[in-house]
């Protein structure tokens, strides 16, 4: 890496121009807006976190080698980057508001065979 002098206006500028990932679908009845999902790699799609947009607060994405399935469709995970500055940091926000790596829960079932069998409880 190469040692450049930056102002520190100059540093988040640069930040707010780097995408982050996401996955950009389509509306089927709003031809004009498209839905914005967070992704991170760890964790998939944040479907809890999508939000809507016009298609012109797009500014740019970039094709990743990475692609999510929902749905019975493979989406691909592109790097979105917004016109407005705020909308970025709001897409860095949502992504950054869940752990990157999410800790597998035991299912129910080895969970409770694991325990052993059950007993009434009189009250």
């Amino acid at each position: 890496m190469a040692r450049e002098s930056l102002s520190l206006d100059a540093l988040i500028a640069q930040q707010e121009q780097q995408g982050l990932p996401s996955i950009v679908e389509a509306i089927a009845d709003r031809p004009d807006h498209v839905r914005v999902t967070p992704y991170t790699t760890g964790a998939g799609a944040l479907h809890s976190f999508a939000f809507v947009v016009p298609k012109d607060a797009v500014e740019s994405v970039t094709t990743t080698d990475e692609s999510h399935t929902c749905c019975g469709k493979k989406l691909p995970v592109v790097e979105t980057t917004f016109a407005d500055p705020i909308l970025n940091d709001v897409l860095r926000q949502l992504s950054g508001a869940f752990p990157q790596a999410v800790p597998r829960r035991p299912s129910l079932t080895a969970a409770a065979a694991a325990a052993g069998p059950r007993r009434r409880r009189r009250a």
